[in-house]
């Protein structure tokens, strides 16, 4: 009897050792193929441009970020309401402050944010990579299995953040670029497909093209290590 659980816990270790080598192959694998996490690490700004297609509204938004310190992203709407076309729309995340000038505003002027949505930009925008090393964010990663996306075989992960949302991950078995993932929070679950594949700088590698169950984004403008005017994470009217 005792001969068998020993097996038994012997096979158990050697299956858990297994998962977790191959689990450590692919991610090292992965962030290989994204430009690896030193160049990530190096990232300290970052200035993007791009377009969000939702409900029958072109979107474009101006990103700017100063990682782990400010964020601002500014909205510029293409629509059929001339009075969105006319608005220059604001988020500013700035240390612990946050404020906001958009359209669902209960007045038309600049809002202080909650702490709740200060962290959820802090989350969405600090956090470059599920996989890249973070400190005291670590969130816990395990490796699922294969399943196919849309005729692309994927090796399928489960990454739950210490915010409390729980993504699935899916990673291309042969370019080790993300191709799906899923979020899921308390209140949601949101698709997001990967596309377009493009080097920065010669170093790191991002997506341009993210189409979600809600809209489709579309990269036209990435820049990292550019030097920003701290003014501009400052909420002002003009």
């Amino acid at each position: 009897m005792r001969r068998a659980v020993l097996l038994i816990a012997i096979l158990l270790f050697g299956s858990y050792f297994l998962i977790a080598q191959v689990k450590e192959d692919i991610l090292k694998k992965h962030l290989n193929a994204i430009g690896g996490a030193k160049n990530w690490n190096n990232v300290k700004t970052i200035r993007s441009v791009g377009l969000r297609e939702s409900d029958g509204s072109i979107i474009e938004e101006k990103k700017q970020i100063i990682v782990n310190k400010a964020i601002r992203i500014d909205y510029t709407y293409q629509s059929r309401d001339k009075a969105l076309n006319d608005k220059k729309f604001f988020i500013i995340v700035n240390g612990n402050q946050g404020w906001k000038y958009l359209p669902d505003n209960l007045k038309d002027s600049i809002e202080t944010m909650t702490s709740g949505e200060i962290a959820y930009y802090k989350n969405e925008h600090f956090t470059l990579s599920p996989f890249l090393p973070k400190e005291n964010m670590q969130p816990r990663i395990e490796y699922i299995s294969k399943e196919d996306v849309m005729n692309t075989p994927c090796f399928k992960f489960s990454v739950n953040h210490t915010t409390g949302k729980t993504e699935f991950i899916y990673i291309d078995t042969k370019t080790y670029l993300i191709r799906k993932s899923i979020s899921i929070t308390s209140d949601s679950e949101v698709e997001f497909d990967y596309e377009e594949y493009k080097q920065v700088n010669q170093k790191i590698t991002i997506p341009y093209k993210i189409t979600s169950t809600a809209d489709v984004f579309q990269m036209t403008q990435f820049e990292v290590n550019q030097p920003l005017n701290e003014q501009l994470f400052i909420p002002s009217m003009k």
